[in-house]
Protein backbone atom coordinates (compact mmCIF):
# COMPACT_ATOMS: atom_id res chain seq x y z
CA UNK A 1 0.00 0.00 0.00
CA UNK A 2 2.98 2.32 1.14
CA UNK A 3 4.96 1.66 -2.47
CA UNK A 4 1.03 2.53 -4.93
CA UNK A 5 0.89 5.71 -2.61
CA UNK A 6 4.47 6.27 -3.38
CA UNK A 7 3.78 5.87 -6.97
CA UNK A 8 0.51 8.00 -7.34
CA UNK A 9 2.66 10.83 -5.90
CA UNK A 10 5.27 10.39 -8.32
CA UNK A 11 2.71 10.43 -11.01
CA UNK A 12 0.81 13.32 -9.99
CA UNK A 13 3.99 15.08 -9.97
CA UNK A 14 4.74 14.27 -13.08
CA UNK A 15 1.77 14.97 -15.19
CA UNK A 16 1.09 18.68 -13.44
CA UNK A 17 5.10 19.49 -13.37
CA UNK A 18 4.24 21.52 -16.91
CA UNK A 19 1.70 24.06 -14.61
CA UNK A 20 2.55 23.61 -11.02
CA UNK A 21 6.98 23.81 -11.52
CA UNK A 22 6.54 26.63 -14.88
CA UNK A 23 8.99 29.55 -13.76
CA UNK A 24 6.89 32.20 -15.18
CA UNK A 25 9.35 35.82 -15.48
CA UNK A 26 9.19 38.33 -12.18
CA UNK A 27 9.56 40.77 -15.03
CA UNK A 28 10.10 41.64 -18.74
CA UNK A 29 12.59 44.69 -19.78
CA UNK A 30 11.18 44.38 -23.42
CA UNK A 31 11.05 42.19 -26.49
CA UNK A 32 14.09 40.19 -27.99
CA UNK A 33 17.09 42.60 -27.82
CA UNK A 34 15.13 45.26 -27.71
CA UNK A 35 15.42 46.84 -24.61
CA UNK A 36 13.12 49.96 -23.14
CA UNK A 37 14.37 53.29 -23.76
CA UNK A 38 16.80 52.63 -27.02
CA UNK A 39 17.06 55.25 -29.52
CA UNK A 40 16.51 54.31 -33.65
CA UNK A 41 20.32 53.57 -33.97
CA UNK A 42 20.44 51.06 -31.11
CA UNK A 43 17.49 49.27 -32.74
CA UNK A 44 19.50 48.91 -35.49
CA UNK A 45 22.49 48.11 -34.69
CA UNK A 46 21.09 45.36 -32.16
CA UNK A 47 19.21 43.57 -34.84
CA UNK A 48 22.12 44.34 -37.97
CA UNK A 49 20.91 42.65 -40.75
CA UNK A 50 17.20 41.91 -39.70
CA UNK A 51 16.39 45.49 -38.98
CA UNK A 52 15.35 48.13 -41.72
CA UNK A 53 14.90 52.01 -41.63
CA UNK A 54 11.01 53.03 -43.49
CA UNK A 55 9.35 55.82 -43.60
CA UNK A 56 8.24 57.56 -40.53
CA UNK A 57 4.52 56.24 -39.87
CA UNK A 58 2.71 58.52 -37.10
CA UNK A 59 0.16 57.87 -34.35
CA UNK A 60 -0.43 59.88 -31.51
CA UNK A 61 1.68 58.83 -28.59
CA UNK A 62 4.36 57.37 -30.62
CA UNK A 63 5.86 57.14 -34.80
CA UNK A 64 7.90 54.23 -35.91
CA UNK A 65 10.88 54.41 -38.47
CA UNK A 66 12.52 51.03 -38.02
CA UNK A 67 11.07 47.40 -38.54
CA UNK A 68 12.85 44.46 -37.43
CA UNK A 69 11.89 41.21 -40.25
CA UNK A 70 13.13 37.62 -39.84
CA UNK A 71 11.61 36.18 -37.64
CA UNK A 72 8.45 33.26 -37.25
CA UNK A 73 5.81 32.25 -34.89
CA UNK A 74 4.67 28.78 -35.98
CA UNK A 75 4.42 28.62 -40.19
CA UNK A 76 3.95 32.35 -40.11
CA UNK A 77 6.82 35.07 -40.45
CA UNK A 78 6.26 38.13 -38.36
CA UNK A 79 7.85 41.69 -38.43
CA UNK A 80 7.98 44.15 -35.52
CA UNK A 81 7.20 48.09 -35.64
CA UNK A 82 9.08 49.81 -33.35
CA UNK A 83 7.54 52.92 -31.58
CA UNK A 84 9.50 55.40 -30.37
CA UNK A 85 8.11 58.05 -27.56
CA UNK A 86 6.93 61.74 -29.85
CA UNK A 87 8.77 63.52 -27.61
CA UNK A 88 12.03 62.04 -26.30
CA UNK A 89 12.63 59.86 -29.40
CA UNK A 90 13.23 56.52 -27.08
CA UNK A 91 11.57 53.03 -27.87
CA UNK A 92 8.17 52.42 -25.73
CA UNK A 93 5.98 50.13 -27.97
CA UNK A 94 6.42 47.19 -30.44
CA UNK A 95 4.02 45.92 -32.36
CA UNK A 96 4.30 42.29 -33.79
CA UNK A 97 2.48 41.58 -36.52
CA UNK A 98 2.28 38.64 -39.44
CA UNK A 99 3.99 40.17 -42.76
CA UNK A 100 0.99 38.91 -44.81
CA UNK A 101 -1.87 39.02 -42.92
CA UNK A 102 -3.91 38.08 -46.50
CA UNK A 103 -6.07 34.74 -45.69
CA UNK A 104 -4.96 34.89 -41.94
CA UNK A 105 -7.31 33.18 -39.65
CA UNK A 106 -6.92 34.83 -36.80
CA UNK A 107 -8.65 32.58 -34.43
CA UNK A 108 -6.11 29.80 -35.30
CA UNK A 109 -3.46 32.43 -35.36
CA UNK A 110 -4.63 33.77 -31.63
CA UNK A 111 -4.40 30.13 -30.67
CA UNK A 112 -1.18 29.70 -31.91
CA UNK A 113 0.64 33.24 -30.67
CA UNK A 114 -1.45 32.28 -26.91
CA UNK A 115 0.09 29.04 -26.74
CA UNK A 116 3.71 30.71 -27.33
CA UNK A 117 2.82 33.60 -25.10
CA UNK A 118 1.84 31.58 -22.33
CA UNK A 119 4.88 29.20 -22.54
CA UNK A 120 7.16 31.98 -22.33
CA UNK A 121 5.71 34.09 -20.08
CA UNK A 122 3.12 32.54 -17.64
CA UNK A 123 -0.82 32.75 -17.19
CA UNK A 124 -1.91 35.66 -18.31
CA UNK A 125 -3.56 38.67 -15.74
CA UNK A 126 -6.53 39.35 -18.35
CA UNK A 127 -7.92 36.80 -21.03
CA UNK A 128 -11.50 37.09 -22.96
CA UNK A 129 -12.27 35.51 -26.30
CA UNK A 130 -10.23 37.86 -28.19
CA UNK A 131 -7.65 39.51 -26.20
CA UNK A 132 -5.13 38.13 -23.39
CA UNK A 133 -2.89 40.68 -21.57
CA UNK A 134 0.18 39.88 -19.71
CA UNK A 135 1.46 42.59 -17.06
CA UNK A 136 5.07 43.02 -15.49
CA UNK A 137 6.78 45.71 -13.50
CA UNK A 138 8.11 47.46 -16.66
CA UNK A 139 5.96 46.13 -19.69
CA UNK A 140 2.44 45.08 -20.42
CA UNK A 141 1.98 42.77 -23.49
CA UNK A 142 -1.05 42.51 -25.17
CA UNK A 143 -2.75 39.78 -27.67
CA UNK A 144 -5.25 40.67 -29.53
CA UNK A 145 -7.52 40.02 -32.78
CA UNK A 146 -10.11 41.98 -34.72
CA UNK A 147 -12.22 40.74 -37.20
CA UNK A 148 -14.73 43.00 -39.15
CA UNK A 149 -16.05 40.71 -42.14
CA UNK A 150 -18.31 43.78 -44.07
CA UNK A 151 -14.53 45.17 -44.98
CA UNK A 152 -12.54 42.32 -45.10
CA UNK A 153 -10.45 43.36 -41.93
CA UNK A 154 -8.35 40.19 -39.92
CA UNK A 155 -6.06 41.40 -37.87
CA UNK A 156 -3.92 39.76 -35.30
CA UNK A 157 -1.53 41.53 -33.21
CA UNK A 158 1.16 41.27 -30.13
CA UNK A 159 1.87 44.36 -28.57
CA UNK A 160 4.52 45.27 -25.69
CA UNK A 161 4.42 48.64 -24.19
CA UNK A 162 6.56 49.94 -21.61
CA UNK A 163 4.83 50.72 -18.13
CA UNK A 164 4.96 54.14 -17.25
CA UNK A 165 5.12 55.66 -13.58
CA UNK A 166 1.52 57.03 -12.90
CA UNK A 167 2.87 59.13 -9.98
CA UNK A 168 3.10 62.30 -10.72
CA UNK A 169 6.43 64.30 -8.59
CA UNK A 170 4.81 67.72 -7.82
CA UNK A 171 4.38 69.31 -3.79
CA UNK A 172 1.05 67.63 -3.95
CA UNK A 173 2.34 63.75 -3.98
CA UNK A 174 5.74 64.29 -2.57
CA UNK A 175 6.04 63.89 1.64
CA UNK A 176 7.82 67.21 2.75
CA UNK A 177 10.85 65.61 3.14
CA UNK A 178 11.13 64.48 -0.38
CA UNK A 179 9.89 68.01 -1.70
CA UNK A 180 13.23 69.21 1.11
CA UNK A 181 15.50 67.35 -0.82
CA UNK A 182 14.40 67.74 -4.31
CA UNK A 183 14.43 72.04 -4.14
CA UNK A 184 17.49 72.00 -1.43
CA UNK A 185 20.10 74.71 -2.65
CA UNK A 186 22.92 74.70 -1.32
CA UNK A 187 25.21 77.59 -0.78
CA UNK A 188 28.24 78.15 -2.83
Amino acid sequence: MKKLSYIVAVAFVVLHANSAFAIEPKDVHCWDKAKWGMTEDQIVEAFSKRAERHQKNKYKHFYSTVRVKGFSFGKREYRADMLFDNDSGLLEGINLRAQDEKFLNVVDEFKILSKLLQTTYGNPSEKTRTEMVWTFPSTTIRLKYTTIPMAGINIVRVYFRQNQNKEKTSPTTINPEQAFHAYKVTAP
